[in-house]
């Protein structure tokens, strides 16, 4: 009896002493692990939670009076409230400009933040961006727009606190509007877009051209940076000018109505002239629904949240330097019918009557995103989430 207690006695001892170096051996140093790439020892941190929020802010031309940016808001706020870092806006309305992109990232910085998502209006701008977030430890990274510039990715891409980007596959998405429309039966149509030099703007043009040459198409007329407000006597001279004319291809979705207007005058109906457009407004149900717009892209607002999760996940030290700039493909939905854009209406962007359950995402959807909440988040997973993301990906998600 005496043996077997003197066993149980040092076995005991052992165990301890095994419990007590390992112990030992998480606690010592921090939380840091080295993993090599390529010869190069890379720095991950393990997330840990020392009480500090963060903040990141968005820049954006005009909250509240465009779709996707009220929708981008929203979605950004339900990501923020449920991860918990706090959301900002550049207060006002900026013109769309490079100017304007830089002064609200100046302004952001001065308000506290520490991450920004950054709508670019000219990729020369990002020069001084990236210089303003790298001299004040700013991490920042584009919404809806990326680097074609040879020049400019130069001198941005190695900038250690450009996170990445989210944006749309803005020509793919035009080449595929204008296939409707050749679909639909129009031969002659008039392209109308906003400001030249923007690259989502020329990505979509360049997709309605390319889509036009392929499925024989001709585009009679491009006007580029004509003012809202002229639209319609434009609209009404360029159909008066192009008896052949039977459709627009329009870079906006607020176009719809000053070009339907011009059409309505003239006594023209969907049977004479069609439209397809980009980025989801107000009206687009409506054109849907006369047949006048026979199919219309939008719906991308994700990309800020996924932008502002890039961030906040670099913030936490979830990225090595090696996964920099980050490439999140965003996808559009593309709507041909009244119906199918009420079903968007209703599935996606539903905030105002259910906040948490009524967007693309929940807030467990983007906690599990986020490193603070599950650690084996990876930034593939916001990737994924994205490329994934139709009408049928948000109902089969949610119908849980």
């Amino acid at each position: 009896m005496e043996g077997k207690t003197m066993k149980k006695i040092v076995a005991t001892i052992l165990a301890v002493l095994m419990l007590a170096s390992v112990l030992s051996a998480c606690s010592s140093g921090n939380t840091d692990t080295k993993q090599e790439t390529g010869g190069n020892s890379q720095v991950s941190t393990v997330p840990t939670s020392d009480g500090k929020t963060f903040k990141i802010g968005s820049t954006w031309w005009d909250l509240g009076t465009h779709g996707v940016v009220g929708d981008a808001a929203e979605t950004a706020k339900l990501a923020g409230q449920s991860i918990g870092f706090d959301v900002a806006f550049n207060s006002g309305a900026l013109e769309i400009s490079g100017e304007a992109a830089i002064t609200a990232v100046e302004d952001l910085i001065a308000a506290g933040c520490d991450g920004i998502v950054v709508i670019n209006y000219s990729e020369s701008c990002l020069v001084q961006i990236a210089k303003l977030c790298e001299e004040n430890g700013v991490y920042f990274a584009q919404q809806y727009r990326t680097i074609n510039s040879e020049e400019v990715a130069e001198q941005v891409l190695g900038n250690p606190y450009y996170v990445g980007r989210v944006h749309e596959d803005e020509y793919g998405t035009a080449y595929k509007l204008a296939a409707e429309m050749a679909e639909n039966g129009a031969t002659h149509v008039a392209l109308i877009s906003t400001n030249h030099g923007d690259v989502t703007n020329e990505a979509r043009a360049q997709g309605y051209r390319d889509a036009c040459e392929a499925f024989g198409i001709e585009i009679l007329t491009e006007e580029w940076n004509t003012a809202t407000a002229d639209l319609t006597d434009y609209a009404t001279n360029v159909i008066m000018t192009y008896p052949e004319l039977d459709g627009f291809l329009l870079n906006d979705c607020s176009f719809v109505p000053y070009v339907a207007t011009a059409a309505e005058n003239l006594g023209k109906t969907a049977d004479d002239i069609i439209m397809v457009a980009t980025d989801f407004g107000d009206d687009v149900y409506d054109y849907l629904a006369n047949g006048m717009l026979c199919a219309a892209a939008g719906g991308h607002h994700c990309d800020t949240s996924f932008a502002m999760l890039l961030v906040y996940n670099a913030l936490n030290g979830a990225y090595n330097s090696s996964d920099f700039p980050i490439d999140i493909l965003n996808n559009m939905f593309i709507v041909t019918s009244a119906e199918e854009y009420d079903e968007f209406k209703n599935l996606v962007t539903g905030w105002d009557v259910d906040f948490e359950n009524g967007q693309a995402f929940n807030a467990e959807e983007f906690r599990n995103l986020a490193v603070t909440f599950n650690p084996d988040a990876k930034w593939e997973d916001i990737a994924q989430a994205a490329a994934n993301l139709t009408l049928e990906d948000v109902k089969t998600r949610h119908a849980k």
